[in-house]
C-alpha cells in the first residue's frame, strides 16, 4: 500500500477553546491555532500528556499525531515588569555568512556565537551548516564559550593538529573531555562527533563550571528510541532535555548515534548561552 499523502493533528486543548482536527500534507509543517482558557497562560504545545516533550512548529510531519496545550493558572505578579526582548542577537548588520539559506532557523544561533567569537565560519564569508562537526572542534567550542583555562601539562596521544591542541588540553584536566578509551589517553579528535557525546560534554561543562550538580535524573522515556542511548550519557540527555537546550524530533526519536552538524552544534550552544544569561543555570 502507498504511503499516506496527509496525516492528522489531533489537538487536545486539556480544556482550552476546542480546535478540530488539522488535515497535514506530507512533509509539510503545520502552525497550531491561538487557543484560550479562562484563568489560564497558555504556556505551548506538547507531544505528550505530561507537557514534557514540546512540539517543533517547524518541523516536517511525517505521521498522525496528537498535540497537549500547555496551561498555568493566572496570576498576578508582586511587581510587573515591562516586557523586555533579551534573546541575545547580533546586530542587524551583521551578516557575515551567505550560506545559511535553508537554515533560518540556526541563522540567530550562528551569527550571535560568530558575532561573539566563539564559532568561525570554514571560511571568512560561509559557515558550511550542513557539514558534520569533529570532536576538537567541539572541544574548542566549549573552551571558548566557558573561558576554561589550565596549566596542565598532559594531553590527549592523538592530537595532532594545532589549532584545538589546547582546547583538548584544558577540556582534559577539567575532566569535560573524556577520552574514548579505558585508560583516557585517546579523543579521536577528528571525528565527527555523536548526538550523545555532544549532550554529555555540554552538561560535564556545566559540572565543571559549577553551574549544576552531576545530574541524577535519568528518565529519558520520552524518547521512543531511549534504549539507543549510552548508559553514560542518560542522565545527561535526560537533564537537557528537560532544560529545553536539546529535544527529538517528530517521530520522538533522539537519535544518540546520528552525527551533529554545524548547525545544530551552533543552536544548541546557544540554547545553553541563553539559559545561562536568563540566569537559569545557577
Amino acid at each position: 500500500s502507498s504511503a499516506s499523502s496527509f496525516f492528522t493533528i489531533t489537538v487536545n486543548t486539556n480544556g482550552g477553546s476546542e480546535v478540530a482536527p488539522i488535515k497535514v500534507s506530507r512533509g509539510d509543517n503545520v502552525t497550531l491555532p491561538a487557543v484560550t482558557k479562562e484563568g489560564y497562560v497558555f504556556g505551548g504545545w506538547y507531544l505528550d500528556s505530561a507537557c514534557e516533550v514540546p512540539f517543533n512548529a517547524d518541523a516536517a510531519i511525517t505521521r498522525n499525531m496528537t498535540v497537549y496545550a500547555k496551561w498555568t493558572e493566572e496570576t498576578t505578579p508582586v511587581d510587573p515588569q515591562p516586557p523586555v526582548d533579551d534573546v541575545p542577537k547580533a546586530p542587524e548588520d551583521f551578516d557575515k555568512f551567505i550560506d545559511l539559506a535553508g537554515y533560518e532557523w540556526a541563522e540567530t544561533a550562528i551569527n550571535y556565537l560568530a558575532y561573539t567569537g566563539v564559532i568561525k565560519g570554514v571560511t571568512d564569508t560561509t559557515y558550511e551548516p550542513d557539514m558534520g562537526i569533529k570532536r576538537g572542534d567541539v572541544a574548542l567550542l566549549m573552551i571558548r564559550l566557558f573561558g576554561l583555562e589550565s596549566d596542565a601539562t598532559e594531553e590527549f596521544d592523538d592530537i595532532e593538529i594545532d589549532y584545538y591542541r589546547d582546547a583538548c588540553r584544558i577540556g582534559k584536566a577539567h575532566g569535560v573531555l573524556l577520552g574514548v578509551n579505558e585508560d583516557n589517553t585517546l579523543y579521536e579528535p577528528e571525528r565527527i562527533i555523536l548526538r550523545e557525546e555532544m549532550a554529555a560534554l555540554i552538561v560535564r561543562s556545566l559540572v565543571t563550571m559549577g553551574h549544576i550538580d552531576d545530574p541524577t535524573d535519568t528518565d529519558v522515556s520520552m524518547y521512543v528510541d531511549a534504549e539507543d542511548i549510552e548508559a553514560y550519557a542518560v542522565p545527561y540527555i535526560a537533564y537537557l532535555t528537560r532544560m529545553g537546550i536539546v529535544q527529538g524530533d517528530p517521530d520522538r526519536e533522539f537519535r544518540p548515534k546520528d552525527t551533529i552538524t554545524r548547525a545544530e552544534a551552533a543552536q544548541m550552544l546557544y540554547n545553553l548561552y541563553k539559559l545561562d544569561v536568563e540566569g537559569l543555570l545557577d
